[in-house]
């Protein structure tokens, strides 16, 4: 119960960088389409979706049946993106294209595994609306892998085609008017969302006596102030050091939870008598090792410096892969 805590700071700070980036990519978006109505005004996008995220985060779930219908608009958004961008640009032309070198195929593999792992301390807030296990399960993996299929394919044609990381920048290429700016606003607020009311349900873990409505209004507002302070271009940086905490943690709740333990009941967690009064030290120590781990064979290319072995292996293999084969291996036998 105590150990936790830990994991649950770390999601709150990763979520509040999470409402700040979807904000940034937000308002970028709305502020190059507006530019063509001789409009632009960055932080004016900013405080605006940051207002519409926190109105939409702090809704109660007994209404969010409704409101989710207008998710619908992110269907229309992927499919408009792909049929422009096949439009303008034949297929087998993108496909065919040579890769720039900038980054290596097993860093972008580490980039898109923090992706999901970033959302795996989340999934509980929602599945647990579900009628039975089975929902939860298959409503989250096929929710998740059709959706995260169709964005990763859509954005690299995208940026193959115009040579940008924002798709939205092929809106403002081939298709710009209002029904975009509507839709880039509902995209932004149907999922950023997530983030605000997720960090107001992880406070609680950390602290069960906080009012969680007064969290959405304080993750909203420190999201916000932070799309309108920090740059952009550490992003990567900010996916490396979320899978540097979660691919461990991710292993080891896995780990434990199939091959070790196995099932849990409530009395067994609640009981601060069992695993050294709230803490499973073992597991602790193998998260903190994990975390170093990752990092010192990521460590070459978030600052530049060699470590013998570990950066040759980093460049080969990646850092999510080894780390979390590893984190398991040491939970289960720790466990056993």
């Amino acid at each position: 119960m105590r150990g936790s805590i830990l994991p649950s700071i770390l999601n709150y700070l990763q979520l509040i960088g999470w409402t700040a980036i979807m904000l940034i990519v937000g308002a970028n978006a709305m502020n190059a389409v507006s530019n063509h109505f001789g409009l632009e005004n960055y932080a004016l996008w900013v405080v605006l979706l940051g207002s519409l995220v926190t109105a939409r985060a702090y809704v109660e779930p007994k209404n969010w049946a409704r409101l989710e219908k207008a998710a619908a608009l992110l269907f229309v958004l992927s499919i408009w993106l792909t049929y422009v961008t096949l439009k303008q640009f034949p297929l087998n032309e993108l496909l065919s294209k040579p890769g720039t070198g900038e980054m290596g195929v097993m860093l972008a593999l580490d980039l898109v595994i923090a992706m999901p792992l970033s959302w795996a301390p989340l999934i509980a807030d929602y599945s647990r609306f579900t009628k039975d296990k089975s929902s939860a399960f298959w409503g989250t993996f096929i929710g998740y892998f059709i959706s995260s299929s169709l964005f990763y394919f859509v954005g690299a044609l995208t940026n193959m085609a115009i040579g940008k990381g924002d798709p939205i920048g092929i809106i403002v290429a081939y298709g710009v008017g209002i029904p975009a700016m509507l839709i880039i606003v509902f995209s932004t607020v149907t999922t950023t969302f997530l983030d605000v009311y997720s960090a107001a349900i992880t406070y609680k873990n950390i602290s069960p006596k906080s009012d969680a409505k007064r969290q959405v209004l304080l993750v909203g507002a420190l999201g916000t102030l932070l799309a309108l302070v920090i740059p952009v271009d550490q992003y990567e940086s900010f996916l490396l050091l979320i899978g540097g905490a979660f691919v461990s943690l991710t292993a080891i709740m896995i780990t434990d939870y199939f091959l070790v333990k196995k099932e849990y009941n409530a009395k067994e967690l609640l009981d601060e008598k069992e695993r050294f009064a709230g803490y499973n030290v073992k597991a602790l120590i193998i998260w903190a090792f994990g975390f170093v781990f990752y990092m010192l064979l990521a460590v070459e290319r978030l600052l530049g410096i060699h470590v013998p072995v570990l950066s040759y292996v980093g460049f080969k293999l990646g850092s999510s892969i080894p780390t979390f084969i590893l984190v398991s291996i040491l939970h289960y036998l720790a466990g056993r």
